[in-house]
This record gives structure tokens, sequence and C-alpha cells, in this order.
């Protein structure tokens, strides 16, 4: 069974001849600032949590493998005051001995970088059988066997970064190789930000719907807009480029979701929040942000102008797209009467690196849902048409607003068409 960053058994006996140092842990080391050191080898671990504990672990493969004794825990992720550097004498192949402190997480990357290059960027995690290797000690339990991760590096200093939460380190080793070219690692990338973010697992699925939001889903802060029936405003200015986690500031279904105004302060009253109908920035450059999401995650959004007769955009950071618009369209009234209406329209945004999604509005927009890779809610408040990417899997929507799951008999909507099913 094949192991990822398992020990590249051939590599390893290529170079066993050469000179190499293997540096671990003292128990009795300074866990907050500690230097090992053999020849030109050291590393540098440094941690204002940092702590040095007795924990045996297998290393290798379950055929050949290493046992460590002790562990350097940083107590976090990596910072400018909790980090690792190595100095390597001369070419040759660094081993990093390591593995999650946790190990139900699926999200702890380890990203390793020498003179602008990357060599390394990978979640280390163990909460699946293809993670490790197993094998039987003399007294017949089994043993987990963690991978050794292998990088080809030049003679220099050697970040080593984890940038999510905790690794737990055992231990470094040095063998210096003439013949060993860094560019050869297949996670090597060039320059001064190479390869990206750390490779991170989907965000968990979530849905935020603003049609169901009721008064009891409002607390402190909130108050009633007397010209508005139903409206609800968050009644304190926010300062220029500051961002309010609505869950912080007494809207109970809104955490995870940011927002404030950019190039400005966000005047008092100006977060708007229809009960079961939307919320609204009534700003120009109104900021939405969905936080703390990961590359290529899938984020839907359902929006609508807050002028019926004005198409307003979106300008989309961290995303695949550019802008996304409100668009407006023109319908016939009973009596004859053309007028304009706002569209409802539906985007799918996928995220193009770690971090916040950013939805700068030109004018006021009504959110009425938001989800992260999950399916948007179904309409249930009377939308006429929703537009969304031409497609036959498009959604279908009755007349009512309401989405299912197959044209039977009677009128639908579909691509923001109607269509009669007879």
């Amino acid at each position: 069974m094949k192991k990822i960053f398992t020990l590249i058994a051939a590599a390893f006996m290529a170079v066993s001849a050469n000179a190499q140092t293997l540096l671990t842990f003292p128990a009795d080391g300074n866990a907050n600032d500690i230097t090992l050191a053999d020849g030109g080898f050291s590393v540098h671990a440094i941690s204002t949590k940092g702590a040095i504990d007795g924990n045996s672990q297998f290393f290798g493969t379950a055929s050949s493998y290493e046992q460590f004794e002790t562990r350097w825990k940083p107590g976090g992720a990596s910072t400018d005051k909790i980090k690792i550097t190595a100095t390597t004498p001369a070419k040759g192949y660094l081993y990093i001995y390591v593995r999650s402190a946790s190990s139900s997480a699926t999200d702890r990357a380890l990203v390793v970088k020498q003179n602008g290059a990357q060599y390394f960027n990978k979640v280390i995690k163990e909460n699946a059988d293809t993670d490790y290797e197993v094998f039987t000690d003399n007294e017949g339990k089994e043993k987990k066997v963690f991978p050794v991760i292998e990088l080809a590096v030049e003679a220099g200093t050697v970040d080593i970064d984890w940038t999510t939460n905790g690794l737990n380190f055992y231990g470094f080793r040095f063998i210096e190789d003439a013949t060993a070219n860094p560019a050869d690692n297949p996670n090597y990338e060039p320059g001064d930000n190479p390869g990206g973010d750390p490779v991170l697992p989907p965000t968990d699925a979530k849905v935020w719907d603003f049609t169901t939001t009721t008064a009891d889903m409002l607390g402190d802060g909130w108050v009633a807009d007397s010209g508005v029936e139903g409206r609800y405003a968050y009644a304190t200015e926010t300062a220029a480029d500051t961002y309010l986690d609505l869950g912080e500031i007494g809207f109970s279904y809104g955490a995870g979701i940011s927002v404030g105004r950019s190039g400005g302060k966000l005047k008092e009253n100006a977060i708007r929040v229809d009960l079961g109908k939307q919320i609204q920035i009534n700003s120009s450059t109104g900021v939405f942000k969905v936080t703390g999401l990961a590359k290529d995650d899938a984020v839907k959004i359902r929006f609508a102008s807050a002028s019926p007769s004005e198409e307003r955009s979106f300008t989309v950071q961290n995303g695949d797209k550019t802008s996304i618009t409100a668009t407006v369209s023109e319908v016939t009234t009973e009596d004859g009467d053309v007028v304009k209406k706002a569209d409802v329209v539906e985007e799918e945004i996928i995220v193009a690196k770690n971090g916040d999604l950013t939805l700068i509005q030109s004018k006021g927009i009504n959110v009425k849902a938001i989800s992260i890779n999950a399916p948007l809610p179904a309409v249930t408040d009377g939308i006429e048409t929703v537009k969304a990417a031409s497609s036959d899997n498009a959604a279908i929507y009755n007349l009512a607003g309401q989405q299912v799951r197959s044209a039977v008999k009677g009128v639908y909507i579909q691509n923001g068409k109607k269509f009669i099913v007879k």
C-alpha cells in the first residue's frame, strides 16, 4: 500500500555512505528557545509556548523505521515568535520527523522554503490508514509508523513553518550529497512567495438564509426602523476599514460573515435587516466578507439590487470572478404598463486562496442567502424570477418561488424563464 510522504528507500541508500547527522530534542532542553547542532548542521526552534516531553514514536516504513523518544511541541501555528530554522552546511538531503499534534486534524500544513523557493507544502495528518504504516512489535502490539519528509536542499538556511495549528517535531537529519538537486523535489516552486497556500481540506458546509431571520435573532445594538415595517438597523457607527462579524454585534444568524465599508466609515443604521427577507448595507462600497475559507471552496450567493430600476454589482476579491451583477428586468403589469424589477440573482464563486472572500458593492444590494460548499436554500418568499448561470441542470422554481426537484405539471421558472409542463 502506497503511503504519502514515505521515505524513498533508494534515495536514502544512495546517500547513506555520506556524512549524516541526526538531531533530536533533549528532555531537559529549553523548549522556548533551543538550538541543536552537530558540525555545520543546526536547528533553531523558538516558541513562547514551547514544551519538550517524552513521547515514543516510530518514523520510516513498516519494514525500516527509527524510534524517537522525545518531541518538541510549539503550542500553536508558526509566527515570528514560533518557528524553526535549519542551517545546512552543504548540498544534501534534509529529513524532517514530524506528526500532527492532533490525530483527528486534517488542516495542519507544513511549508518548507529555502532561498525564496518552496520545497514542501502539504497537510500533515494521521486520521486515515493511508497516512501511516503499521508494524507488529515483539509483544504482538500494532505500532504506527509515520512517514519521513525527505527534501533535497542547498547549503544555507531552511525555513520551516506550520501555518494552521500545532505540529510535533521529533528530529531532523541531514545527509551531505553534492548531487542533490532541490529542483527535483516534486513540490519545488521558485520565487519569493512560491506555491500559494498550504493545501487545506474544504471548509465544512454552511448555509446562511437571511429570509428566515426573526427579531429573536437580533441582540443588543439593533433598533427598529420606524419608517419600514420589519426593518432593523445596527445603530452604531463603524470606523473606516473596520469589519464586524455579524455574530459579534448581536446577530445570531451571522457568525462567519463580516460587514463594513471599504475606504470609509460606515454610518449608524447602515447595516439593515428586513425580517424574513434579506440583509443589506445601505452604503456605496459596503463590504460583505465570508471569513475563514480554504482555496477552492465554493461560495454561493443569492442577491438583488436594492433599487428596482438600477443594476448594481459586487467587486469580488479572492475569487474566480472579478465581479457579479444584480440585474434588473422589464415586466408587464396586468394594466399593460412596462416597469422595471430587481432580479434575484444566484452566483457561485470559487475561492482563489485560503482566507476571506470579499464582496464590495457599488451601492446597496439585498443579500438573501449565502452558502459554503452547500446548495442555497429553497426560495420561499414568492420571488417571481431567479436568474442564474444558464444551464439545463439549473434549479427549477414554481410560481410561488419555491425550488422543486422536478417539473411535473404546471408553470415553472428555470434560468429566469417561464415554461409550461402539460
